[in-house]
């Protein structure tokens, strides 16, 4: 009978035991079942969970119109009952023998299955696809987020994906300033590895091997960056036009400087604040300072 070759992953876990000691392999082991079995039971009181929330939708009338909220406000999350409705979602995509099945399987790394695994794999059409996620998962020892861009580049989904979240507010000008330069940042040290890891690749991809949810990728990709271009481009090129805040230019010489709370007091008077003692002045900058 042919040995079955080891994955690199298999092979890393093989070398990490025969390096350990005989009484450190026992408690690897231990520890091994332990975090299996933990995880196990995380996973199923969640499916259980789920499968009761079921039950609080379909009876209405006993639970009452409002209860998964109520539930969801009494637990103390921070939503409107959207986790408690993602759990139902599990239990009804999955049978709670299956979900044990699966969870009982590591992969191929040592890790174990999470239920944001689960999640992401139910929202697929197909329950062949949906199999074949689960060995690919365990095999290529994929993330929880890595399992989620495969999906959306290669496989049909239940739901129509949509444009995403609408961001949050920031909280002072100053902040919002900071987050858009770190999106910024973010996106060109994206784009310098995209020749690499997006477009060659793509270029060398077999014409029989294009599915449709690659093409409407490409299509959306497109479309969303050139939107996305336009947009910023457009309000940027307003913003710092005419909307530039004033500057003060204030001297870094240690023999020019003023104490520091008449100078507070100056560069307020400067800026046009409605400022007429240090102390307010001083808090005001302090603020200001804290927000960068």
């Amino acid at each position: 009978m042919a040995k079955t070759s080891l994955t690199p992953f298999e092979q890393k876990r093989k070398s990490l035991l025969a390096d350990m000691t005989p009484a450190c392999r026992t408690v690897a082991k231990e520890f091994e079942e332990k975090i299996k079995i933990g995880n196990q039971g995380v996973i199923l009181i969640r499916y259980d969970i789920g499968a009761k929330v079921c039950r609080v939708v379909e009876k209405e009338a006993q639970y009452g119109s409002n209860a998964v909220k109520q539930l969801a406000a009494y637990l103390g999350f921070k939503d409107d009952g959207s986790a408690l409705y993602s759990l139902k979602n599990f239990a009804t995509a999955f049978t709670r023998s299956f979900v044990k099945g699966q969870v009982s399987k590591p992969l191929l790394n040592g890790r174990a299955m999470e239920l944001g695994h689960f999640l992401q794999i139910m929202k697929v059409k197909s329950k062949k696809q949906q199999h074949v996620l689960f060995d690919k998962v365990r095999a290529e020892c994929l993330t929880c987020n890595e399992l989620e861009k495969e999906i959306q580049a290669n496989y049909q989904t239940k739901n129509k994906r949509t444009s995403g979240r609408k961001p949050q507010k920031p909280k002072s000008p100053g902040a919002g300033l900071q987050k858009l330069f770190s999106q910024a940042k973010q996106l060109a040290n994206y784009a310098d590895i995209t020749d690499e890891s997006i477009f060659n690749p793509l270029l060398k991809i077999a014409a029989t091997d294009v599915n449709d949810q690659l093409v409407e990728r490409f299509v959306d990709a497109k479309k969303e960056v050139s939107r996305a271009q336009g947009e910023l481009a457009g309000v940027l090129r307003e913003a710092f036009a005419s909307g530039l805040p004033t500057v003060v230019q204030v001297s870094y010489a240690a023999e020019e400087l003023l104490p520091f709370k008449p100078r507070s007091l100056l560069m307020a008077k400067e800026l046009g604040l409605e400022v007429t003692d240090t102390r307010t002045a001083s808090r005001i900058f302090r603020q200001l300072l804290n927000e960068r």
